[in-house]
């Protein structure tokens, strides 16, 4: 016989007792009494209480009875009414207005009653429902009459234990053989207690009578079961806990089964073998192979309980479909999870409200966008669900304390705050409207708010602390507020206009209702968000966001939390293991002086090249500290003499390190005390100081350095990247003359600046402006004055005792993991932290009494200048705290001289920032050198990385800057460490071991930077001379002592053509020529596509492929997919998708950029099919959207004539408008929806063009008329010379070459990027200098990685812009893995794989033999380029009543923000919203102007510029949920 998997009903409480052995238990004690009771025949009730390990058992027992005793076969029901008149009203709060009694089994309760003052008693020994200490699970058993007692026992605990202090603990029922209890009104009260039904659970074998006796009486027919049964027979046991179903069985097995009377020992045998017995599932020997599953089970499930087969199936399956098709679902704490997504998604559309600059209340009252009739869905399904709900708690009350009652009442709180403020913006709605309390008021929100006060007023404590500690995220307290709102504009509007009466009583009013705000702000009742309620007559306005208070005892709670927290050894101890670390450490460490974190080895520790001593300085700092008060005094001059003092005394402890080339290194607010400690050491030295230290110099990391000059770079940062407008730029310029730290405080102009400036980059992280703005648990101080001395965000306020991180990541979250373990013991003791000593670690600690007292280091470091040290200062180029540009600033003031001048520097290839060298020279010899490096930091932290759209994983960027940092490091410890060799700011060790591939040789994408001033300047002479972006090739060989030798391997390179190819195309031509003319009079087409392969299961879309025929004889054919809004086909917005290129085909917007298809890299199986997952972010969630393959030669656009592929510009823009007005005519249900053209990169030439040519086509009556509102373009190609000339102002702004460079381009090449004048020698030098500084950089995203493709890019001297797409085809498509660093371009190696399979284009319906090759982005087409600009196309439609929305990534060097904002400022549109930034889920997502065309003081155009804040080239492909969101609103309306 065939083993089956486990066959069980799934019940929690069968697993539990199966698997715990509890069943076990229970018969034993049940056993051991009944020894106990046949010792004393006299009949009565005896019970045991027994304690085991893991539960607590109370068995009942009455003397052996048989099933045809008079007692038993005679017993009637009991009514609770008659069991109130004789004065035992024990249960009647199981009765309810829709169950308004039930009766139980007489023998049953006479003997609870005969026993009840024993069993109060025994109550008294259970567990005590008001404590709220942890109980073991308390069981109650019996067997036969005295299981019945057990069930009532149960009852009666659970109609008294408080639920909120036991949780999961409520007792549970095991009895064996026991009649049933009650009838069906019994039955009813129980099971409307689903948690209460859960726990009773019987046992009954399928030939014992007592379970059966008042089935098979005669006078209590009407005895009906609940909670759950185990039906025993000799082979198998049946879990069922359908009263209906049991009822059934019991009846069935009554006659099925030869009557006996079965004692505890019988069932103890069945309990023994319950778990072979329970697991059902073997071969059918029915006879009938094939049945439906529920027919199956069915029958299974009688042949375990021992029933005839053919007696009960067809009624039981009958039975089965019935409860199917009523319950779908699911009891009502499913539907109460269920009805969350409803209240999620008004949470949804609260937060949207919000973030478009408007009260969700005020909205949802004017009804006009799309987002409140949506809300206007969701409101009635929660409506319905409470209203359904109230009523019936209304028929069956809950005692307090009762199952769920707190959780129930919770959720309806919440539900009426949220959702009746909705019922009253909908009465308001009319003006007529009045009294919405006495008049609209539902009678389940009076009930809600009347519990919810009835439960408020029973818990302890005082009233408002919560409220104090929670107001900032609650809901306003009164449902009703915005009744009072609305009631007390009414009595403004009567004061101004009402009889004296209406005057008289609306004065009343509002004293009334000026009151109960003041009460409600005093009761903390009142929600932060509520901005203003002012009332015009009064001249009253109630600002709500003074909550000062809430925040001052937050912090004291906090405070408290953490001091509970924290419980706090020679003086130096070699330390061989760490809590969280896994075995011994592979490093030496010495130190002196909610669950733990797992740590991991750092690849790129700076130990793997420096022996590093940590020190917590000053005294406070860490777990440092002082035996005086006095101690903890501390200065900045102060802390550099005992840090030098704390060096001297280690190297005296450690004097094997004294000839170790000592490096004094820090970061942030160490760029003061560092200069100091070193000027300490050199002074020392000088004088003789003991022990004489090997001083080789120092290193700083984004250093705070002067005051001044670290503040007011910030401004110019700020610019910089793109976070303010070059007019506030300039305007702060002119009237505060660059001052930010200290500004002229009268000067209106400036401060009005300022502000500007502050609303624009507030809301930025400022340590890493790309990544996401910290939320913490406390506010932070507001101070007018920025004070760089206190940089570290204060992570104290995130709440220790959960490090979960939130959406979206922060970088504060991670450091929560350090305050657990270094405020840990077990850490303290591994680290021999002296006790006593540090109550608290903190990370920063804020409150020492600590005294700034230098303001600048720089003249420490023209000090140090005279000195033979060297200095490494690196700055990450996306810091606004410390901008790089004020350290540059601080450097140039020192006067060294360049000895080689801004260049990049790399990391495995790849650019990793910035860097140049100075030296101070004394007679011809250096003294002196200084390094300054930017380090170009990713747009993700480290433990993100960049993700995907999918979320996946692909390139951990901080990696990539932590192992530049670690490789700047080498760099300059070049001279000492062995292994090492300087490479321009680029260095490497040489691990072979960790490197077995590595030949002799490799190549090194760098210039060496050899100390040799015979070397160095032919190197920068011959790499200014180089030709295009390639600089040098140097060979890197091993030497002896595993040195590093350099050999400079420079050649003049020769212009290799490698894409001419015209003959090829000419043959390709002429074999498709033939087979194209077969096709020349295909009609249109179009097909519905269901299914794609790669994607699991039918599309949830609606997804519409097909060909339209344009031009002469239709002899074009343009391919096309059309995708329906998955939101509201019938209004949302119809998009016509233009995809860039020329060339580039509409697939590749729909799956990288907007569609609702994404690879799923995870998944998609190396060198296989891809595998599809929904975008979460496609436009198809608000809009139509028909993506075209435009022109011919595009994707699988084809031509059935030669002439076909002849296009341009122009020619392609007809085309195109051709193919939407048959598209339309085709779809004439589409033909009353809004239209937009939209697209991105090229398509900014050609989609202006249409758009012009659809509004000449409705001014003239061309057929059919199309209601085109607007046009939407995406770092849009549109104006060759201004486009192209961007380039070089933007890689300035984006720190990617220097002022100087920068500045000598301007002045010897006038601006002039694309066409300079190649007979000026300087200009063409500063090109040569720029193209080597940006020629290695990804310029689609100049933070992500430069793809290596397998076959050579033509280099051009001249960028041109018609071809923006990497040529990714030339990726090997076979071997789609990715190799490091990861490179965006491979992951279009997918999609030509998915596309060229035979069987995806089968499932897209293209015409066989029309297309040979899918590529991405054709480039052999012969396409013309005859729109030089676009821009007067855009001028034109300036004058016509359309919107447009232009963005940009503002990390895109291909077509930089700064292009496109020049061309749109060429327009002279009226500024109406000028530079802001625009947010998605409270993060700065962008900033943005809106312009607009006026004539006759009314707006007929408006145009919305806004950049993408982390986006590249095109930005939804990089941003995809800004984007989404930017154009939601955009489209509805609404400002970004």
């Amino acid at each position: 016989m065939t083993e089956f998997p486990q066959f069980i009903s799934g019940l929690d409480l069968a697993s539990l007792v199966v698997n715990a052995g509890l069943l076990q238990l229970s018969c034993g004690a049940i056993k051991d009494l009944h020894a106990e009771t046949n010792r004393n025949p006299e009949f009565s009730v005896r019970h045991k209480l027994v304690s085991q390990s893991n539960c607590t058992i109370i068995a009942f027992a009455t003397p052996a009875l048989s099933a045809k005793d008079p007692v038993l076969q005679g017993g009637d029901l009991v009514s609770s009414s008659a069991l109130k008149e004789q004065g035992f009203p024990l249960f009647e709060s199981l009765c309810s207005i829709g169950n308004p009694s039930f009766s139980v089994h007489g023998p049953a309760i006479t003997l609870f009653k005969a026993y009840f003052q024993e069993l109060c008693l025994l109550k008294d020994q259970t567990p005590d429902s008001k404590s709220g200490e942890k109980q073991a699970q308390l069981i109650v058993t019996g067997h036969s009459l005295g299981g019945s007692i057990a069930s009532l026992f149960t009852l009666w605990l659970l109609d008294n234990i408080k639920q909120t202090s036991l949780g999961n603990k409520l007792p549970l029922c095991f009895t064996f053989g026991s009649p049933l209890l009650g009838d069906q009104g019994l039955q009813r009260a129980i099971s409307d207690r689903s948690k209460w039904c859960s726990r009773f659970l019987h046992v009954a074998a399928n030939k014992d009578l007592f379970p059966r006796i008042s089935i098979t009486s005669q006078s209590n027919p009407q005895c009906k079961p609940f909670g759950t049964f185990f039906f025993c027979s000799e082979l198998r046991c049946n879990c069922v806990d359908d009263p209906e179903v049991v009822s059934r069985l019991l009846e069935s097995t009554v006659s099925s089964a030869s009557a006996e009377e079965m004692g505890i020992d019988d069932y103890s045998g069945i309990v023994n073998s319950l778990k072979s017995r329970l697991i059902l599932r073997e071969d059918s020997q029915l006879g009938q192979p094939v049945l439906p599953p529920l027919r199956l089970g069915i029958i299974l499930q009688l042949k375990a309980a021992g029933v005839e087969i053919t007696a009960e199936v067809t009624k039981l399956e009958s039975h089965e479909n019935r409860i199917a098709q009523q319950m779908k679902g699911i009891g009502r704490i499913k539907k109460l999870n269920a009805v969350k997504i409803n209240m999620a998604c008004l949470e949804w559309y609260k937060k949207e409200c919000k973030t478009k600059g408007k009260g969700y209340y005020d909205s949802y009252k004017s009804q006009c966008s799309r987002i409140d009739i949506e809300a206007t869905k969701f409101k009635k399904i929660l409506t319905h669900y409470w209203r359904k709900l109230v009523e019936d708690a209304e028929r069956k009350p809950q005692k307090e304390g009762a199952f769920m009652r707190e959780t129930w009442l919770y959720a309806g709180t919440n539900y009426r705050r949220m959702v009746e403020p909705l019922d009253i913006a909908e009465y308001y709605r009319r003006e007529e409207k009045r009294d919405y309390q006495t008049n609209g008021r539902s009678k389940h929100y009076i009930l809600l708010e009347q519990w919810q006060k009835e439960h408020a007023e029973k818990l302890a404590g005082p009233p408002n602390d919560k409220k104090k500690q929670n107001v900032a995220g609650n809901l306003t307290e009164d449902s009703c507020f915005w009744m009072n709102v609305e009631e007390a504009l009414i009595s403004c509007k009567q004061l101004k206009g009402g009889s004296t009466s209406e005057k008289q009583s609306a004065r009343e009013f509002l004293n009334m209702f000026e009151q109960y705000v003041m009460d409600q702000i005093n009761n903390y009742a009142m929600k932060g968000e509520l901005e203003a309620v002012s009332c015009h007559h009064r001249n009253v306005s109630i600002q709500l966001r003074n909550t000062h208070y809430h925040f001052n005892n937050m912090m004291l709670f906090y405070v408290f939390t953490l001091l509970l927290l924290s419980n706090i050894a020679a003086s130096k101890s070699i330390i061989n293991s760490l809590p969280g670390f896994d075995g011994s450490l592979p490093f030496v460490l010495e130190t002196g002086g909610g669950g733990q974190p797992v740590f991991a080895l750092n690849p790129y520790s700076w130990t793997k090249i420096a022996n590093v001593i940590f020190v917590d300085a000053p005294v406070g700092t860490g777990f440092s500290y002082s035996t005086t008060l006095e101690g903890y005094d501390v200065s900045d001059t102060l802390s550099a003499a005992q840090t030098y003092e704390f060096l001297r005394k280690w190297l005296v402890d450690h004097p094997e390190f004294l000839k170790n080339p000592l490096y004094v290194a820090g970061d942030s607010y160490s760029g003061i005390v560092a200069p100091i400690i070193v000027q300490e050491i050199s002074e020392g030295n000088e004088v003789g100081q003991q022990p004489k230290m090997n001083l080789k110099g120092y290193v700083l990391g984004n250093p705070v350095t002067d005051d001044e000059i670290d503040t007011n770079s910030i401004v110019p940062f700020a610019h910089l990247k793109a976070l303010i407008s070059d007019e506030l730029y300039e305007s702060f310029m002119k009237n505060c003359k660059g001052e930010y730290l200290n500004p002229d405080q009268s000067d209106a102009s400036c401060m009005e600046d300022i502000l500007a400036i502050k609303e624009c980059i507030g809301k930025i992280f400022t340590r890493q402006i790309l990544e996401p703005l910290c939320k913490t648990m406390s506010p932070k101080p507001m101070a007018l004055k920025w004070d760089p001395r206190f940089l570290i965000a204060d992570d104290n306020d995130i709440l220790l005792s959960s490090p979960h991180v939130p959406r979206p990541w922060c970088r504060s979250y991670n450091y929560v993991y350090i305050y657990k373990w270094a405020n840990d013991e077990t850490v303290r003791d591994a680290l021999h932290i002296r006790k006593g000593t540090k109550k608290r670690w903190e990370r920063c600690n804020k409150t020492m009494a600590y005294s700034s007292n230098v303001k600048s280091s720089v003249d420490y470091h023209r000090n140090l200048t005279k000195k033979p040290y060297r200095a490494l200062i690196y700055s990450g180029d996306h810091d606004m705290n410390i901008p790089y540009i004020g350290t540059h600033e601080w450097i140039e003031s020192l006067n060294l001289t360049i000895k080689f001048d801004w260049e990049p520097w790399f990391v495995d290839g790849q650019i990793a920032g910035y860097t140049m060298l100075y030296a101070y020279n004394a007679l011809d010899y250096i003294t002196y050198d200084l390094r300054f490096a930017t380090v170009k930091d990713g747009n993700k932290g480290a433990k993100q990385g960049l993700e995907n759209r999918d979320g996946s994983k692909v390139l951990p960027f901080e990696f990539v800057a932590l192992k530049a940092c670690l490789e700047a490091a080498c760099s300059c410890l070049e001279s000492e460490v062995k292994h090492m060799q300087f490479l321009g700011g680029y260095a490497k060790t040489l691990e072979r071991e960790a490197h077995p591939a590595l030949d002799k040789t490799e190549f090194i994408d760098h210039i060496p930077r050899n100390r040799s001033a015979s070397v160095s300047p032919r190197w920068k002479k011959m790499g200014r001379k180089s030709y295009g972006f390639e600089f040098g090739k140097m060979i890197r060989g091993w030497g002896s002592r595993g040195r590093i030798k350099l050999y400079p391997a420079i050649t003049e390179m020769s212009a290799i053509k490698l894409r001419n190819t015209h003959y090829h195309f000419n043959i390709m031509m002429l074999f498709n020529v033939f087979t194209l003319l077969l096709l020349s009079n295909v009609a249109a087409s179009k097909s519905i596509i269901n299914s794609l392969p790669g994607f699991d299961g039918n599309l949830p879309f609606v997804l519409e492929t097909g060909y339209i025929g344009v031009g002469e004889l239709e002899a074009v054919q343009l391919f096309y997919y059309f995708i329906a809004s998955e939101r509201s086909p019938e209004d949302d917005p119809l998009l016509l998708w233009l995809t860039g290129g020329p060339g580039c085909s509409a697939l590749s917007g729909l799956v990288y950029e907007i569609g609702p298809l994404a690879v799923d890299y995870a998944k998609s199986p190396g060198g296989g099919q891809p595998v599809f997952a929904l975008n979460p972010y496609s436009w198809t969630k608000i809009a139509n959207i028909i993506f075209v393959d435009a022109p011919a030669g595009t994707g699988f656009s084809y031509s059935t004539t030669l002439e076909g592929y002849d296009v341009s510009d122009s020619l392609s823009a007809a085309q195109t408008y051709e193919f939407l007005r048959r598209w339309l005519v085709d779809h004439p249900e589409f033909l009353t929806n809004p239209l937009y053209v939209a697209g991105d990169s090229y398509s900014g030439i050609v989609a202006p063009i249409i758009v012009q040519e659809i509004s000449d086509g409705n001014e003239v009556g061309q057929q059919p008329k199309m209601n085109l509102k607007g046009y939407v373009l995406g770092n849009p190609v549109t104006d060759y010379e201004i486009d192209t000339n961007s380039i070089v102002p933007f890689a300035h702004l984006k720190a990617l070459i220097s002022d100087e460079l920068y500045e000598s381009f301007m002045k010897n090449c006038k601006g002039e990027y694309l066409n300079p004048d190649q007979s000026n020698a300087s200009c063409m030098e500063d090109i040569l200098a720029i193209k080597k500084c940006i020629g290695k950089l990804y310029t689609a995203q100049i933070l992500e990685p430069l793809c290596k493709l397998i076959s050579a890019k033509p280099m051009a001297m001249k960028w041109d812009p018609r071809f923006l797409i990497a040529d990714d085809s030339d990726i090997l498509l076979s071997s789609p893995h990715v190799p490091r660093p990861w490179c965006r371009s491979y992951n279009y190696v997918y999609i030509y794989k998915w596309a060229n399979d035979e069987t995806v284009r089968d499932a897209l319906h293209i015409r066989k033999g029309t297309k040979k090759l899918w590529k991405r982005c054709n480039k052999t087409m012969a396409y013309s380029s005859n729109v030089k600009s676009s821009v007067d196309y855009h001028r034109n439609l300036t004058k016509k009543p359309y919107r447009a929305l232009i963005y940009s990534g503002d990390h895109d060097m291909t077509i930089p923000y700064i292009g496109t904002n020049e061309w749109i400022e060429s327009l002279n549109l009226t500024i109406k919203l000028d530079w802001e930034p625009w947010f998605v889920d409270g993060q700065v997502a962008g900033y943005t102007v809106l312009y607009a065309y006026n004539a006759l003081d009314y707006v007929t155009y408006d145009l919305t510029f806004a950049t993408v804040k982390g986006g590249g080239h095109t930005a939804p492909e990089y941003k995809p949920k800004q984007c989404l969101a930017m154009t939601d609103r955009w489209f509805d309306y609404f400002p970004l």
